[in-house]
């Protein structure tokens, strides 16, 4: 096995910045609600985090005719952006900046993401896209790693305001080295049309294989919300903020030991194996997480949902960009929206008034509906051999 991913500059400047951003954001994220809830503000978090994955949706459908005008480099360099600034909006608990400054970080997200995916297409072989996304997955989430676990460490002596404005200035450090970036798009759109950016878009609703992806966004963008803001007030409630960081941060190193392993898997053996197993393992940890929930049970969980975590988003991302090749920044675009739509959102709004047990089953429903459309999609197309 040959891997050449790490060859290549272009990737891991992009990966090495990434790290470093996801170090700050993944930390100030993932204590987000645990740390509001012990200034008795914790709705704001909440809603905070919804706001955020509601309006990337804006993001993901401005996004294609943006990056197609500001380029690549630009594009992502306007996304980072947006996440620094949040995490330093946090630390004042300002709710009107703080919501302000979260839906200008939903945009930028929106529109980071689907500069990332279409740079990746753009710079890896065609047999090595599960390897270069696995790569720019495994450093990225590293970091994001890196940085949940050093909070949890760092709690015991410095404030959470200390702590943000450290995660801030980590993430500005990740900004400073994109500059190294080279933008392999030479050519950038004259002008902007809204609406035909639009048009483009949600013409990719009439796309039957993109109508078959969506079930399966939906229920990663659900999972993804659960772990994000309901799994971590069950640990502050049930055992203390202290051991947020550390449970967590199991999710965090999962997705950094594996997702190079999963796309370089999908290379060899094919998209929709790697794919089902990732369902199978989500499914899997919600009925562990519905069953008893004890420490040990709740890191157990984290580690297989950063199986699935990994193995579906290197093998998912790799199979849409083989799917939809030059069109991948409007496929993207209409997966993220109904992804985050349907999915993540709901799961911040729906934990103000349902149970987490119920939070849970709804997870599975979403997991089942999504695996058996991604079986419709293999059988139905018949990709080719490589994929399937």
């Amino acid at each position: 096995m040959n891997i050449t991913a790490f060859q290549n500059k272009n990737l891991l400047i992009l990966a090495i910045s990434l790290g470093l951003l996801f170090f700050g954001w993944n930390a100030a994220e993932q204590h987000f609600t645990s740390f509001y809830k012990t200034q008795n503000i914790a709705h704001i978090a909440f809603r905070s985090l919804a706001l955020i994955y509601t309006t990337i949706i804006i993001g993901n459908t401005l996004g294609p005719g943006i990056v197609s005008l500001l380029g690549l480099k630009n594009s992502i360099f306007f996304g980072f952006l947006t996440y620094i600034l949040l995490v330093f909006g946090i630390m004042t608990k300002i709710p009107r900046l703080v919501f302000l400054l979260s839906a200008n970080l939903g945009i930028g997200a929106g529109i980071l993401g689907i500069a990332q995916i279409d740079f990746l297409r753009q710079i890896a072989p065609l047999k090595k896209r599960g390897e270069y996304i696995g790569t720019v997955a495994s450093i990225r989430t590293l970091g994001g790693f890196l940085g949940v676990f050093s909070v949890s460490l760092l709690l015991k002596k410095w404030s959470m305001e200390t702590i943000y404005l450290l995660l801030g200035f980590i993430m500005v450090f990740g900004l400073i080295t994109l500059w190294g970036l080279k933008n392999p798009q030479r050519k950038k759109a004259k002008t902007y049309d809204l609406f035909f950016s639009l048009r483009n878009t949600f013409k990719m609703l009439k796309d039957q294989k993109v109508l078959l992806l969506i079930p399966n966004a939906i229920a990663g963008g659900f999972l993804l919300g659960l772990v994000l803001s309901t799994v971590p007030v069950l640990i502050e409630t049930e055992f203390g903020l202290n051991w947020v960081g550390v449970i967590t941060s199991i999710w965090h190193l999962t997705l950094a030991f594996f997702s190079l392993g999963g796309g370089i898997l999908s290379d060899i053996k094919g998209r929709f194996p790697v794919i089902y197993t990732s369902i199978f393992m989500g499914i899997l940890a919600v009925v562990f997480l519905l069953s008893v929930k004890t420490l040990p049970t709740i890191a157990l969980v984290m580690f297989l949902v950063g199986l699935q975590g990994s193995l579906g988003s290197s093998a998912g991302s790799a199979l849409n960009i083989d799917l939809f090749e030059e069109k991948i920044k409007e496929a993207s675009a209409a997966l993220g929206i109904f992804g985050l739509l349907l999915g993540t959102a709901p799961s911040f709004l729906l934990n103000q008034f349902l149970s987490p047990d119920q939070l849970f089953i709804l997870a599975v429903a979403f997991s089942i509906l999504g695996g058996t459309c991604i079986r419709i999609l293999q059988t139905k197309f018949r990709p080719s051999q490589s994929l399937s």
